[in-house]
């Protein structure tokens, strides 16, 4: 594995990969399987830059699959509050509102 030598280094490769990492974090949840040749069209047909990402674990690849790795995954959703987990607590709490506003 290999790592990042900088903040500087991983802010770059973020930023020179967000048009890619935004597609595979919008369709994390998807049944559909994130797939390479997909992904090759978003990062302008060059191979090394998947790999780059490969190689510094920001993704993961399986068969031809890609995904985000769950410690970037995590990352990105606590630092977005875009965890879909719902509770159904919170839902019931939300429809109680909602009557009491109807009242």
């Amino acid at each position: 594995m290999n790592t990042f030598s900088s903040i500087k280094e991983l802010f770059t490769a973020l930023n020179r990969e967000a048009n890619l990492l935004s597609e595979m974090f919008k369709k994390r949840k998807s049944v559909k399987n994130f797939q390479y040749d997909y992904a090759l069209d978003l990062v302008e047909s060059n191979d090394n830059r998947i790999k780059f990402l490969l190689d510094r674990e920001v993704i993961r690849q399986n068969g031809n699959n890609l995904e985000i790795d769950d410690l970037f995954l995590q990352f990105f959703e606590k630092v977005l509050n875009a965890n879909e987990e719902i509770n159904t607590s919170y839902i019931n709490e939300n429809i109680e509102k909602i009557k009491q506003n109807i009242d």
